[in-house]
């Protein structure tokens, strides 16, 4: 029996599962539906769009021709509308019914637009879609003075897209540093200081009022403390949430997203997830929740795919991890790495190579880290959270490479 498989998103999970669809099962109809026109496109290459050093042509991961394969079928630019679970389809935005034997959600994330007074005025921009990418990229010719609201991972890809040589970027950040839920206090501040070099500037502790028309195309954007920025772009950067409100009426079990088993399977059976949409056990806490990492969403994309044609695969609990680059000062992090209930902390700072190190430790085993300006350990760290090892030398894990120190199973 030829089975008929349908993936709603075409991001990293979506295209993983089809190439794993593909190799073990040759025979399968595939149906990939992406709620955005044209070829899906890397999200992670769009800040490199919008400042120029990436040509148009290099956002795809896969040219027209990897799509059109025997058994595969595409939808472009008609996003999921709603899901009969017990008749088996899936009802597209057109009107179009799709009907399924597997199904795998895969839809990806959403930018977080906050109402505010102004925040419909043409100069404020996104920066999710490839939609957004064009016509910020339009907006930011000539800009000089640029203000991003937020100051989480949207607002870092921000400011890489505009803070180009000349141009002056406004962060409006309610937190007293940059990235603090990724970051503490001493690595924030390192990377702070490369995006200042640029041209950036902190409003710490605030947050926006009120967008007002100015003279020409400028606009005004007033903070929390009664200060007025002047603008030519306002990009909104307050973080994301899963593209999950089309399945309100579906009886598919959910909380921050859908509820997956190892198997990525979700309660409603031969229905699956993966990526931004798919709640799962971390690595480090066992706690549930939606990483929304491209590695992650890959990983659960070939794994589900796999599992979709009849392979009983778990897939791996979420390790989170984020590297940073922003020119040539790099920082990244593993797992939990800022300070919880019973964890200790070993910190070493070397100011005059800008080097940071912070291990986040429970019982002896490595929960998490903090790498600045030095980031080649982070494989063998990524490891020894993986494994849970027991760690006889934390302070030798703070010198300079190779990592000396004892690392016990």
């Amino acid at each position: 029996m030829t089975m008929r498989h349908v993936i709603l998103g075409a991001g990293p999970a979506g295209l993983a599962a089809l190439a794993s669809i593909r190799r073990n099962d040759a025979g399968a109809r595939i149906t990939l539906v992406s709620g955005e026109p044209g070829l899906p496109y890397s999200r992670m290459a769009l800040p490199y769009y919008v400042n120029g050093d990436l040509p148009s042509r290099h956002l795809y991961p896969h040219p027209a021709l990897w799509y059109r394969q025997p058994g595969v079928e595409l939808r472009w630019g008609e996003p999921g509308e709603a899901l009969d679970v017990e008749r088996r389809e899936v009802t597209l935005a057109g009107g179009e019914r799709l009907p399924f034997d597997r199904l795998l959600v895969a839809t990806g994330s959403r930018a977080q637009l906050r109402e505010a007074p102004g925040i419909h005025l043409p100069q404020v921009q996104l920066l999710w879609t490839l939609g957004d990418a064009r016509r910020l990229r339009r907006r930011a010719n000539g800009a000089s003075e640029v203000v991003i609201w937020g100051a989480g991972m949207i607002a870092f890809m921000t400011a890489k897209a505009l803070l180009t040589a000349g141009r002056r970027v406004h962060f409006i950040c309610r937190a007293e540093y940059l990235l603090r839920r990724s970051l503490d206090q001493e690595a924030a501040f390192l990377l702070e200081g490369a995006l200042e070099q640029a041209g950036a500037v902190l409003h710490r502790g605030l947050n926006l009022a009120e967008i007002r028309s100015g003279p020409g195309r400028r606009c005004r954007v007033l903070l929390t403390d009664g200060s007025e920025l002047p603008a030519d772009l306002v990009v909104v950067a307050l973080g994301v949430a899963p593209n999950l409100d089309w399945l309100d009426d579906a009886p598919v079990q959910r909380r921050q997203g859908l509820l997956v088993n190892e198997r990525l399977e979700t309660s409603a059976a031969g229905i699956f997830a993966a990526g931004d949409v798919a709640e799962v056990r971390d690595c480090v806490t066992g706690e549930s929740g939606v990483p929304a990492l491209w590695s992650v969403a890959t990983d659960q994309g070939r794994v589900a795919g796999l599992n979709m044609t009849g392979a009983t695969l778990v897939c791996d609990p979420a390790l989170r991890s984020n590297t940073m680059v922003f020119h040539d000062y790099v920082v990244a992090t593993l797992g939990c790495p800022l300070v919880r209930e019973n964890t200790r902390v070993y910190r070493r700072l070397d100011r005059e190579r800008r080097v940071y190190r912070c291990l986040v430790l429970s019982g002896g085993r490595l929960v998490g880290a903090i790498l600045a300006g030095d980031v080649s350990q982070v494989g063998f760290l990524r490891s020894v959270i993986r494994r849970g090892a027991v760690l006889t030398d934390p302070e030798g894990l703070l010198g300079t490479p190779p990592l000396p120190g004892g690392v016990r199973p």
